[in-house]
């Protein structure tokens, strides 16, 4: 699995990076554990936006990742990872599970992640969730 989601690009037949508009979107959440603030960090955004594209092209939209795939990405450590995790917990429901069958493989040590109920609705349009006058007028 690679940690960069790439499409191909049909007017020049050449792979280009995917997250693009969750990445701008990713800058006006508020985190789940402290709603004051909004994902400040360059790696929860990142991270974000690749598990949503990863999300997006499953069918049952739940995939499996372990901490390596994470690390690879954010370039933190675990610990760092589940915190990050933790901020995204209003979007993604993640489980941490040290054994589990997934889609007929056993994989191990790693997190099992889907959009809570109304995940996918805070992606598409976070202005009804997040109120984002407020963070602007922050930044003034």
């Amino acid at each position: 699995m690679k940690a960069q989601v790439l499409t191909l690009c049909k007017r020049t037949s050449q792979e280009k990076k995917a997250f693009r508009r969750y990445l701008e979107v990713g800058k006006n959440i508020t985190r789940a554990n402290d709603s004051t603030k909004t994902l400040g960090n360059k790696q929860a955004n990142v991270l974000l936006a690749t598990l949503i594209e990863l999300l997006f092209r499953e069918e049952d939209k739940t995939i499996f990742v372990d901490h390596k795939f994470l690390s690879e990405i954010t370039l933190c450590s675990h610990n760092q990872n589940r915190n990050i995790l933790n901020q995204l917990s209003d979007i993604l429901n993640c489980k941490y599970r040290s054994c589990v069958k997934f889609k007929g493989e056993r994989r191990s040590y790693g997190y099992v992640i889907a959009f809570t109920h109304d995940g996918e609705q805070r992606i598409s349009t976070p202005e009804l969730f997040y109120n984002m006058e407020v963070e602007r007028e922050k930044l003034l």
